[in-house]
């Protein structure tokens, strides 16, 4: 990926959306290797990464906090207030959710956006992924919301 270009490694983690992975169980099974691709990717490949999580990281509480990575993706589910709260200084990305992106009509796809922006999000983004059936309408409609923001949001 990177040879290839990329500026960042996102990392999926779609166990945390688990019933059964509580606060314990993700500091012993999740976060321990979590951190070491973080740390490998920024400490030897030196290039920053982004954990993109499914479910309601909220769950895990300022445990959050101590995942290595520079951004932490959210899933459409988690409040965005609630976890910056927890995150300390890291980024927040999300939190569309994908089904409104790839079945909503615009408008409902950018005042989610927007509200995503206004309630703290740092990286507009779907929250778990993009459909190949996605309008290109509605992705247009994520980056009328950053335009739109106030102050508008760094596109670059």
């Amino acid at each position: 990926m990177l040879a290839a270009g990329a500026d960042v490694i996102c990392i999926a983690e779609a166990a945390t959306a688990l019933e059964a992975i509580d606060r314990s169980a993700f500091e012993a099974f999740v976060l321990p290797y979590i951190n070491e691709m973080t740390d490998y990717f920024r400490d030897t490949l030196d290039v920053q990464s982004i954990v993109q999580f499914c479910g309601d990281v909220s769950k895990f509480g300022d445990a959050i906090s101590n995942i290595s990575a520079a951004a932490i993706g959210i899933d459409s589910v988690a409040n965005v207030k609630t976890v910056k709260s927890l995150v300390g200084c890291k980024a927040i990305m999300g939190n569309i959710g994908a089904e409104l992106l790839t079945n909503g009509e615009p408008n409902a796809v950018f005042r989610a956006g927007m509200q995503s922006l206004i309630d703290g999000v740092d990286i507009l983004a779907p929250s778990c992924y993009v459909s190949l059936k996605t309008p290109i309408t509605n992705a247009r409609s994520l980056i009328r919301a950053v335009m739109r923001s106030d102050p508008p949001a760094p596109c670059c």
